[in-house]
């Protein structure tokens, strides 16, 4: 999976799906980018589904490029608190169920 780093330059969404890439960073400001990325990104999902929409929205990410403390941060009861740890990395997980989905990643210490 290649990811593609430019400035946001007005680029429509299905221009950008018709590009057949795995995922496009823009970056917003100095404080946040925005990761757009498609069904073939994700090798999680079975081959013959990324095959089958290669070019489909699979998720929308906002990410911090600073550090921001979630230590007094309460979130809803409607949101189900998962820990995930995938080799080095171990985030929070934070999901409602319809796809609304907060990841808070965990520091090493």
């Amino acid at each position: 999976m290649g990811e593609l780093r430019i400035e946001y330059d007005g680029t429509n969404y299905a221009e950008v799906a018709t590009a057949k890439q795995a995922s496009i960073l823009y970056n917003i400001d100095h404080d946040w980018e925005l990761l757009v990325e498609f069904v073939n990104s994700d090798r999680s999902i079975p081959e013959a589904l990324r095959k089958a929409f290669p070019n489909r929205l699979y998720r929308i990410s906002l990410l911090s490029k600073k550090r921001i403390s979630f230590n007094k941060v309460t979130f809803p009861a409607t949101m189900k608190k998962t820990e995930v740890r995938l080799g080095p990395a171990a985030w929070i997980e934070y999901a409602d169920g319809t796809g609304l989905c907060y990841h808070v990643m965990i520091a090493n210490r």
